[in-house]
């Protein structure tokens, strides 16, 4: 999942609205979108809006 798709879930146009939905600060969000969203925190997300998003996890095991 990227920033985008958490924007367009919580139907918010700034990333910064997105510090108060998640409980994260501006400069976690700035690190989302230049590195993407850890692996844990996606699964997270996932978990907590019960499958509506979709984490973009690599295989166990794999090299990346």
């Amino acid at each position: 999942m990227t920033v985008d798709d958490l924007k367009e879930f919580f139907q918010v146009i700034y990333d910064s609205e997105l510090t108060s939905k998640l409980g994260v600060s501006k400069g976690t969000i700035s690190n989302w979108r230049a590195q993407g969203i850890p692996s844990e925190k996606q699964a997270m997300l996932q978990v907590q809006t019960e499958g509506r998003l979709q984490a973009k996890v690599p295989p166990l095991g794999s090299q990346t």
